[in-house]
């Protein structure tokens, strides 16, 4: 064999193992977690991040199914979100932290959080693939319900107790949850057919609910006296939570997509996207869980922009159930931490 055809064959064989480096697949089975068992994913996906980031060019995969996220043992990290309440620190049920060459593969999985957190969170990372999973929560941070009798004096709605608890608190409509416990603070309006937004009523800030009484388990009479009430059969979303984290968020990041991905809830914004260059989105949605009857997916904006730069490309996307912009770009006004010169005028 000459000289010439052994450093081709040479150059196919590192080329080879170069591709295969690259293509490392771990799975989180391989760190003991399995999915339908409601077990805290948390403490099993740090530790198979951990062992991603020491290889970069690998994929991390999680075998189909649901994948349970506690807040027990979760990262915990200040964010300055863009218009998103300053709650901190933030709750990160997956963090990719400075991590290169870096995939994450759901294969098809739903993501369930519990309590207030982050569900997905890029920082400082590069060349980042997100795709093939879901996320909602099991007792959403914004309560649903149906308007099932109109009087001029009130009237009486009905709430899935199994999937938003609530208790009645000095007249006041109080829900509780895992770990929370938030009052009723705005009330939005959505027609039955259609699962929009009543004409003319998206504007409203909501009512201020003064009274309320329960009826029998899960149907409560609400009255408010400078208030006109919802008609009978319009479906409400009773906001009780503060905007404190997005669904996915990327920070100061390079060259990410996202692929094939529900967020079907979260009570802040969809996806984020802050001071990072260069992202792609193909069929992400950020809408209600179809299998739930739910009407609201996030609040206010599904693709929200500040500070970015660079390519944003969005293909096949699809947005519902939003209190606010499908997408939105701009800047904003961001807080000083540090003066690092001194200037006088």
């Amino acid at each position: 064999m000459n000289f010439k055809r052994k450093l081709f064959l040479l150059g196919i064989a590192c080329g080879f193992l170069l591709n295969v480096a690259a293509q490392v697949k771990i799975s989180v089975a391989d760190f003991g977690l399995k999915p339908d068992t409601r077990e805290n994913a948390v403490p099993y996906v740090q530790k198979a991040l951990e062992a991603c980031k020491a290889q970069p060019g690998s994929t991390l995969y999680f075998p189909e199914g649901r994948y349970d996220f506690w807040p027990h043992h979760c990262i915990e990290r200040d964010y300055y979100e863009s218009n998103t309440t300053d709650n901190n620190p933030k709750r990160l049920a997956v963090l990719i932290d400075k991590m290169k060459d870096f995939t994450l593969d759901g294969g098809g999985s739903l993501f369930v959080m519990h309590d207030r957190m982050q569900p997905v969170t890029v920082d400082h990372s590069t060349n980042i693939a997100l795709k093939n999973f879901s996320v909602d929560w099991d007792i959403p941070l914004t309560a649903q319900a149906k308007v099932i009798d109109v009087t001029p004096n009130y009237f009486e709605i009905e709430i899935n107790t199994h999937e938003s608890p609530y208790v009645i608190e000095n007249k006041q409509l109080v829900f509780v949850g895992e770990g929370w416990k938030s009052r009723t603070s705005g009330i939005m309006q959505f027609t039955p057919d259609t699962r929009r937004v009543v004409p003319n009523t998206g504007d409203v800030t909501g009512w201020t609910i003064f009274n309320a009484e329960e009826v029998s388990s899960g149907k409560v009479r609400l009255s408010h006296p400078k208030s006109s009430y919802p008609k009978l059969g319009d479906l409400l979303v009773l906001r009780h939570s503060e905007r404190d984290h997005a669904g996915i968020f990327l920070f100061h990041s390079n060259e990410v997509s996202l692929a094939d991905i529900n967020v079907y809830h979260t009570c802040g914004l969809g996806v984020l996207s802050q001071y990072t260059r260069n992202i792609n989105f193909n069929k992400v949605k950020v809408v209600p869980n179809p299998a739930k009857n739910r009407v609201l997916s996030g609040h206010d904006d599904g693709f929200h922009f500040m500070g970015c730069s660079g390519l944003i490309k969005i293909e096949d996307c699809e947005w519902a159930g939003l209190m606010d912009d499908p997408i939105n770009v701009h800047g904003t006004c961001v807080r000083i931490t540090e003066v690092c010169i001194a200037y006088t005028c």
